[in-house]
């Protein structure tokens, strides 16, 4: 669950996807590419939607509200690490 304008800070993994579930309000995912920092098209997902972020691929889950937002996280198989990652 997230509040209105909270995140989880931009990072990446270097072995496993996540994929983003939906399940109240609204969820907004920034990427980037973790080598240039070019970024990537913003996802916008509201109840119902999914997105997957691939492996090496920078990323920002936040609500941009107006209310409270809870999503399902599923990530893929392998070993799990948190990157931080210098958005541009």
């Amino acid at each position: 669950t997230l509040a209105v304008g909270e995140e989880v800070p931009w990072h990446s993994h270097t072995q496993v996807f996540d994929i983003f579930y939906c399940i109240e309000g609204r969820l907004t995912i920034e990427r980037a590419d973790v080598f240039s920092g070019a970024r990537h098209e913003t996802l916008e997902l509201a109840v119902g939607d999914s997105a997957k972020v691939e492996t090496g691929t920078a990323h920002r889950p936040f609500n941009p509200g107006p209310g409270r937002c809870r999503f399902v996280l599923i990530q893929g198989v392998g070993s799990y690490d948190f990157l931080p990652f210098k958005a541009a």
